[in-house]
């Protein structure tokens, strides 16, 4: 049985070279370490976007967005933390979504396009989300990071 990709987001980066933060990546580096309160408020938004029921109730990806939008924007520091984990825990999931059900693969993937979109990705994490696109559509077709790397590349066209 497939795992909710919320569970995926409080899990080690390893060595993916696409994680923020990892042994492995020398371009991309978090500002602070996270405290737990900050990423269980990223893990409260992550679980109400992945959320098939009402408990805890439903939102829809561009209603992440604009949440990410106001965090990033914000002039308190905890809202600006809870964006840039919001976005280290993209990369860090992103080992997983050969692993995710469709549902949530697609939502992730219009979460990512979204975030070009709305130009909210910043420095090397444009880099490295252009790299997790690119390998997504290397993959053959059909596959789950070759959907992954399609959807998220059309919705960043929208």
């Amino acid at each position: 049985m497939m795992m909710d990709p919320s569970e995926h987001l409080l899990s080690s980066s390893g060595n993916d070279p696409l994680a923020i933060g990892s042994s492995s990546s020398s371009t991309i580096t978090t500002t602070a370490t996270a405290s737990m309160g900050e990423i269980a408020d990223v893990d409260v938004y992550f679980k109400r976007l992945y959320s098939k029921t009402n408990n805890p109730p439903p939102i829809s990806v561009d209603e992440f967005l604009d949440i990410m939008t106001r965090c990033k924007d914000s002039q308190i520091q905890r809202e600006k933390d809870v964006f840039h984990n919001g976005i280290r825990n993209l990369f860090e999931e992103y080992k997983f979504y050969i692993q995710y059900p469709e549902r949530e693969l697609h939502l992730t993937a219009q979460l990512f396009g979204g975030l070009f979109e709305r130009g909210l990705f910043q420095q090397q994490a444009l880099i490295a989300a252009y790299r997790a696109i690119l390998e997504g559509l290397k993959k053959p077709a059909g596959t789950n990071l070759w959907n992954f790397g399609v959807t998220a590349l059309d919705r960043c066209k929208a």
